[in-house]
């Protein structure tokens, strides 16, 4: 497949039809684009969802609970540095995560790390500042507090969380406990397989693609066609 410059399908060899419409155009043409950084990660599975979402959403803010193994973060700058508009991501460092220069490097001028305490550093966030919300490190202890301090105001009006790797990433007791928060509090969407992935429409007001993509029924086809499709564009940065 040919690539442009930066990362991504010049012209694309799949055909669209695979991609349910629920996802929108042009946004849906972003589940194509191919990955720059691969490494082992249960993040990879869902790289083409958060291409799409970045590029539905246009946050001009991102903020990553934890760096993880950095695949999920990367994926993000990466669609962030395609659309060629301001923007900044910031990572919160967890406890114990050491610092990670390479990931700044490679992203100049767009991802910024920060150690923590990471919930104190969620708390001080401007109130409606943030459009992304990545969860990259388990969900348990002060990652989940700084989801919950983040949560209480940072979100911007059309503000989405996104957690790729649920079942690494939300597996403790804690962790469920978060997640059961999350959903009770915001519409939420959720997609089995592959480790799982959470999305979390937690501003007020989400862009047209997100309200359409929380709007699916759980049991229904339109849902099921959307995890098929997604799971098949996955499989393509697994195998690479």
């Amino acid at each position: 497949m040919a690539e442009d410059g930066r990362g991504g399908a010049a012209g694309l060899s799949r055909p669209l039809p695979l991609v349910p419409e629920a996802l929108g155009e042009p946004a849906r043409l972003a589940l194509f684009w191919r990955a720059r950084h691969l490494a082992p990660s249960p993040a990879l599975p869902h790289l083409p969802l958060l291409f799409w979402l970045v590029d539905a959403l246009r946050p001009a803010r991102v903020l990553s609970l934890g760096l993880g193994d950095g695949v999920a973060l990367r994926a993000v700058a990466q669609a962030l540095e395609r659309r060629d508009a301001p923007a900044s991501c910031l990572v919160l460092l967890a406890d114990g995560e050491p610092p990670r220069p390479e990931v700044e490097e490679a992203h100049p001028g767009l991802v910024t790390l920060r150690p923590g305490p990471i919930a104190e550093a969620a708390a001080a966030l401007a109130p409606g500042s943030v459009g992304l919300l990545l969860v990259a490190a388990p969900l348990e202890g002060t990652v989940a507090e700084a989801l919950s301090r983040a949560l209480d105001g940072a979100m911007g009006e059309g503000g989405v969380v996104v957690i790729p790797g649920l079942s690494a990433l939300a597996g403790s007791a804690r962790g469920a406990a978060a997640l059961a928060a999350l959903r009770a509090a915001h519409p939420c969407v959720t997609l089995e397989g592959d480790g799982g992935l959470l999305l979390a429409l937690a501003g007020a007001s989400p862009p047209e693609p997100l309200r359409r993509l929380a709007a699916l029924d759980p049991a229904g086809p339109a849902l099921a066609e959307l995890r098929g499709a997604l799971a098949r564009l996955g499989a393509a940065h697994v195998m690479e």
